[in-house]
């Protein structure tokens, strides 16, 4: 599945969990669905949504200006009962 979204930030981030002892890394992604909206009588516009990416896929992210508006590629996670963003394509900095 893909949709329109701006591409707000990214940040890295490595830490040992201290109740396993594993080594936990990956990228955060903050987005808006551009193709969407939130509105009811409670809110309006679209809020914020973050999804986490693998470590090094920080790299790809730092190449870009942010903001960006791109189309991203998601994929629903059974196991977690939600959508991912797993990639993005298109990418035109504002």
């Amino acid at each position: 599945m893909e949709g329109k979204i701006l591409l707000i930030s990214a940040n890295r981030w490595n830490f040992t969990d201290e109740q396993t002892n594993e080594t936990r890394k990956g990228t955060t992604v903050h987005v808006v669905h551009l193709n969407t909206s939130e509105e009811n009588s409670d809110n309006v516009g679209n809020k914020p949504k973050k999804y986490t990416l693998p470590y090094d896929y920080f790299n790809k992210l730092k190449q870009l200006s942010l903001p960006a508006k791109a189309t991203g590629l998601f994929e629903f996670n059974f196991n977690k009962d939600k959508m991912e963003l797993i990639d993005f394509e298109e990418v035109e900095p504002l």
